[in-house]
């Protein structure tokens, strides 16, 4: 949805963040449905139309398909079907808790404001005449885990490098499943990523 103004698109929030991340999520969809052989490259390419290249750049996860050949995919693949609602269901269900979020009562105009230098978090007033608070706060979301996040989390804390992978292993589920659970450990505060990308790990929130 365009903003009012401007021409930039609202940041995603979703499991698909990037170009890249949408890219990898139809690859695992196609590889696990029909796996990454030639015959499987010849059955996209009759689906779609695309050339060989372009299917195989969307098996390896280097680019996804664009409008069209993501709908002809659509059609053809319950895989790929599957996951193109599962991240329209994400952004209905966005989109619902801003609205809740819009529609709650503002603050009563008598309470009292921060004073200057103070900083409003979780109702209460915190000093920062020395400028040397934190202010950009994760605030935990306490809705109950489920036993692959539990799993997840027990291990991260255990100070073992765990990531989505290792969940989709362990558990036996799609790595999209996967990553959206690690999603939103990251996105409620739980976890976060500390280090390089090759070498860093997921480390807990205190």
């Amino acid at each position: 949805m365009l903003p009012k103004k401007g021409r930039m698109l609202h940041p995603w929030n979703g499991l698909a963040r990037s170009a890249k991340d949408y890219a990898e999520l139809i690859a695992n969809a196609l590889r696990q449905e029909h796996g990454n052989t030639h015959r499987t490259v010849k059955t996209i390419m009759h689906w779609t139309g695309a050339s060989e290249r372009s299917v195989k750049n969307w098996l390896s996860g280097e680019f996804g398909p664009s409008g069209y050949f993501l709908m002809r995919l659509c059609v053809k693949s319950p895989a790929v079907r599957e996951l193109v609602m599962e991240l329209l269901a994400e952004c209905d269900a966005s989109r619902a808790l801003q609205a809740g979020t819009a529609s709650e009562s503002l603050p009563d105009a008598k309470e009292q404001s921060p004073a200057p230098g103070s900083h409003r978090a979780n109702g209460d007033i915190y000093s920062d005449i020395y400028g040397d608070i934190d202010v950009t706060i994760n605030v935990t979301d306490h809705r109950p885990l489920n036993p692959r996040q539990e799993w997840f989390l027990i291990r991260v804390a255990q100070g073992e490098r765990c990531f989505a992978q290792d969940i989709a292993i362990h558990w036996r589920v799609a790595l999209r499943t996967a990553k959206r659970d690690v999603a939103n450990l990251r996105d409620s505060g739980r976890v976060r990523f500390e280090g390089s990308r090759r070498c860093g790990r997921y480390a807990l929130i205190e």
